[in-house]
């Protein structure tokens, strides 16, 4: 090639890259958004893969499965711990900044913060009354199946411990719903997602080189909820860095009736996608075993890769919807839809005939017990990709006005979702769990891509048209 065109070449690719890296367009946001997220979550998943790998051989699949028993109804019970204000931040902060109306945005700030606050401790004594009652009553902590009675007990301290890490994880949400209203999409990360399980495996690894063994789920917990604690402090940190001046030096307007209402299919829709989540873990170790539980969970952690390119996607994206459809540049709306649909599928299509074809390898790093599960991680590989072909549908629906239609979508989705576990976890254990979850994400998905498309004339497929009709 003549050293002329080289240049050309050259400058061009350099062009390119400073207008990713600095670029104010929309585009550029999302480039930078997007590729900024997806690495984040490349390294949490490693992290959690590699805190999951450490975990597991630590701990017996017993103790294994009550602390990821724990950890489920830590992930659900934030939501009503939140109610959907980290969530709410994202859309109005992002609307309040581009009309400059500073006073509404500390209040919206501050009024979510206390009110995650006092909803995450009134959360938690009433989770951890049920929890000691159904213990007395049954045997069963938060319904556990646990079986001996002195695992029982432990499962009872370790939900306790998780409990208490409620408020913590609920502020640093409420903080990072705010940095990403901001436009600090992966700043607003790092403590969540990188610093925060980097401290957890850490601590892990120097329990154990220590000479002092880990041995139970409470002392995992224990350590869980000692790094999220100092993922917090950075946060608060960085939040206060990151807030415009102008925002700083205004008295807040507080609008609770606005915030609430507004705040309140967030929660719900927030809710239902978590128990969707949430529920197959639940009700294995309520209709099955803590065991049980711990192949279903090592299963998850290996089809995070397949769900990270669809996740980091949609946490980019999800400002720039509501600005978009707020604009009605709708035909830059589906091309940016369109464009983040094929991405994903292209991401997640590798990973997923990886597990089809050679899951027992991945599964036997957990330990060779593991290996069971290779039939059950199968349906959840292919599960997964029909979440990913579908695209950003939910996030599409929520920050265009449609929170009712999401809603309702997604709480019919997580009843046949449990209806189908019930009839067949009894039966097939983590692998019936596997096939009620694959159908329910169909059903779903494809329930709500057709209300985009009947409402706002967008196609979330990776296949069909890209220019808005």
């Amino acid at each position: 090639m003549p050293n002329f065109l080289q240049n050309s070449v050259a400058r061009a690719a350099r062009a390119r890259l400073i207008y990713l890296l600095r670029g104010r367009t929309t585009g550029a946001r999302l480039m930078r958004g997007t590729g900024g997220t997806f690495v984040l979550r490349v390294f949490n998943m490693a992290l959690k893969f590699a805190a999951s790998l450490v975990l597991a051989r630590l701990l017996t699949p017993e103790e294994y499965g009550v602390f990821n028993f724990a950890q489920a109804w830590l992930l659900l019970l934030i939501v009503p711990a939140t109610a959907g204000f980290d969530r709410l931040l994202v859309r109005d902060l992002s609307v309040y900044l581009s009309q400059q109306t500073w006073a509404a945005m500390r209040g919206a700030v501050r009024f979510a913060a206390r009110g995650a606050l006092v909803l995450s401790c009134a959360v938690v004594l009433l989770v951890l009354a049920g929890a000691w009652l159904t213990y007395h009553l049954t045997g069963r902590p938060a319904l556990l199946n646990a079986g001996q009675g002195d695992v029982a007990r432990g499962a009872l301290i370790t939900l306790t411990i998780a409990l208490l890490i409620l408020p913590v994880r609920a502020l640093l949400l409420v903080q990072q719903g705010a940095m990403r209203g901001l436009h600090h999409v992966v700043f607003s990360q790092v403590p969540d997602l990188a610093l925060q399980p980097a401290l957890f495996l850490l601590a892990l690894l120097a329990v154990t080189i220590g000479g002092f063994a880990v041995g139970t789920a409470n002392g995992a917990t224990l350590l869980f909820g000692a790094t999220m604690l100092a993922a917090l402090g950075v946060s608060t940190w960085e939040m206060r860095r990151v807030m415009p001046q102008p925002m700083r030096a205004v008295e807040p307007v507080i609008k609770p009736r606005l915030w609430l209402i507004g705040a309140m299919p967030f929660a719900l829709s927030q809710m239902l996608n978590t128990l969707n989540t949430q529920v197959d873990a639940l009700m294995l170790g309520a209709l099955d075993s803590p065991t049980a539980v711990a192949y279903y969970t090592v299963t998850q952690r290996l089809t995070m890769l397949i769900t990270l390119p669809l996740i980091s996607v949609t946490v980019a994206l999800a400002p720039h919807v509501a600005s978009l459809f707020a604009a009605r540049r709708l035909g830059e709306l589906q091309r940016a839809i369109t464009a983040s649909t094929r991405l994903v599928l292209a991401l997640s299509l590798p990973f997923t005939l990886i597990y089809v074809v050679a899951g027992t390898f991945f599964l036997g790093l957990f330990g060779a017990e593991y290996r069971v599960a290779q039939t059950a991680l199968t349906i959840f590989s292919l599960g997964q990709l029909v979440n990913a072909a579908t695209g950003p549908v939910a996030t599409l629906l929520m920050m265009t006005g449609h929170e009712r239609a999401a809603t309702l979508s997604t709480g019919a989705g997580v009843a046949l979702h449990v209806l189908l576990n019930l009839l067949l976890i009894p039966g097939w254990s983590i692998e019936g769990a596997a096939v009620a979850g694959g159908i329910s994400v169909a059903v779903l998905n494809m329930a709500q891509a057709l209300l985009a498309w009947r409402w706002l004339r967008i196609n979330t497929l990776a296949a069909g048209p890209t220019a808005y009709r």
